[in-house]
């Protein structure tokens, strides 16, 4: 009997012992898998980091218009692409770099107006210290010389603005270039003044604006002009290569207002004579 009591005590202890070990296995896969668990959550949201940062930086290439100054159609479609681009009657500042972020691979990452001067400039600024540092690039595209009208706190183009030097062309596209070594910025310079004699070949070059001015006219005045190419050098080892178009859109010319009274002055003139001639002939008869 003692035994049999004996037997069921350690049989008892037994059972109690595979459940502790049982049990203690269980906690140490649940603590195994929870810690899985952390490291996959970890593992997921350096993923999650890495997937963050990818667009980031494609949006800082995209915004940065680094350029190849030695590649003449890269040159020529940036210039094409600025003109195509001309502000237009009823277009406001969004519209105008719509139409250039649809005409080049890089997109304008600012703009804004400066009186009346619409401003466009690409991302390059915070690249500085980053792998692009000391690379040629597009900085900026702006126009100028367009009147425009308040419409809910945007501006609108209307008109070109009333000017008298440029009563052809009064319209102006800008573009800057920063490029990095001298002779690069030389072979740019000569880039884009050979495409602008290629556009203009009815234009005359006039090389009494000085040695850092490619000048193309279209007329003897001092300021009718095609176009202009400048070179200067802005800081050491940083050179400005800077193409000016004037431009010529018909939908937005306007007449001058003063022409509009000169012309009333003269029909009320006529008006008076012709009474005056007609009150004579009434006495005579």
């Amino acid at each position: 009997m003692k035994k049999k009591i004996l037997a069921g005590i350690l049989a008892g202890c037994m059972m109690l012992g595979i459940c502790a070990c049982n049990k203690n296995t269980d906690s140490r896969r649940d603590t195994d898998k929870k810690d899985r668990t952390d490291t996959e959550d970890v593992v997921d949201e350096e993923d999650e980091e890495e997937v963050t940062d990818k667009p980031a930086k494609e949006t800082e290439v995209t915004s940065t218009y680094l350029i190849d100054v030695s590649d003449k159609e890269g040159l020529k479609t940036l210039i094409d692409a600025v003109i195509a681009s001309e502000p237009c009657k009823g277009e406001c500042n969004e519209d105008v770099r719509d139409k250039l972020n649809a005409s080049l691979a890089a997109v304008v990452d600012s703009y804004g107006y400066y009186g009346n001067h619409i401003q466009m400039y690409f991302e390059y600024g915070h690249c500085i210290a980053n792998e692009y540092e000391g690379m040629d690039h597009v900085d900026y595209v702006g126009y100028d010389g367009y009147e425009t009208e308040e419409i809910d706190r945007e501006d609108y183009i209307v008109s070109y603005e009333t000017v008298y030097a440029h009563q052809e062309r009064p319209g102006l596209a800008t573009v800057m270039i920063y490029i990095y070594d001298k002779d690069r910025a030389l072979e740019c310079w000569h880039n884009i003044s050979d495409h602008l004699v290629e556009m203009f070949p009815d234009g005359t070059i006039d090389d009494t604006w000085g040695e850092d001015r490619f000048v193309v006219s279209y007329g003897e005045g001092f300021l009718d002009i095609y176009g202009m190419i400048s070179i200067k050098e802005i800081s050491d080892g940083c050179w400005a290569v800077c193409a000016e178009i004037t431009l010529a859109n018909p939908d937005l010319f306007v007449e001058n207002p003063e022409s509009e009274a000169e012309t009333e002055s003269d029909i009320d003139v006529e008006a008076e004579v012709e009474t005056e001639e007609t009150l004579e002939e009434s006495v005579e008869d």
